[in-house]
């Protein structure tokens, strides 16, 4: 019986650190960390799976700004997470905000826009697109 305990804690372990041993060389585990930071998984699943493995700090994230009354915008660079950015960014009621993210890693970018108006004490998501390509 205790055996399989320990089983059950190490499998997950292990199977996380092939996960990210496997960053640098795998174009599918970049897409799926940077669609992490962009909340952009394919799956709320994947998505809280993979907020168990520990945030990489080796992503190259920026977010771009443009509010509708402020053409040339302002640009952000994030550590990780660049979506959090648009919860804390100053708007006005029925404001219209559009956020450029993009992340790289060795050659590949995940680029999603978002379209957000602001009204009612919230944010309300209009559209996203995202673009993931590598070299």
């Amino acid at each position: 019986m205790r055996k399989s305990g320990v089983l059950y804690l190490l499998l997950p372990l292990a199977l996380g650190y092939v996960f990210l041993c496997a960053l640098p060389f795998s174009v599918t585990v970049q897409e799926k960390m940077m669609r992490k930071f962009h909340l952009n998984s394919s799956s709320r699943w994947e998505w809280c799976v993979l907020q168990l493995l520990p945030s990489m700090y080796n992503f190259s994230n920026t977010t771009h700004i443009t509010l509708t009354e402020n053409i040339e915008g302002e640009t952000f660079w994030v550590n990780h997470y660049p979506m959090r950015l648009l919860t804390f960014y100053p708007m006005h009621e029925h404001t219209d905000l559009t956020a450029e993210l993009r992340s790289r890693y060795r050659g590949a970018e995940l680029r999603t826009i978002v379209k957000l108006r602001a009204g009612g004490g919230q944010l309300i998501l209009q559209e996203q697109l995202a673009e993931f390509n590598s070299r």
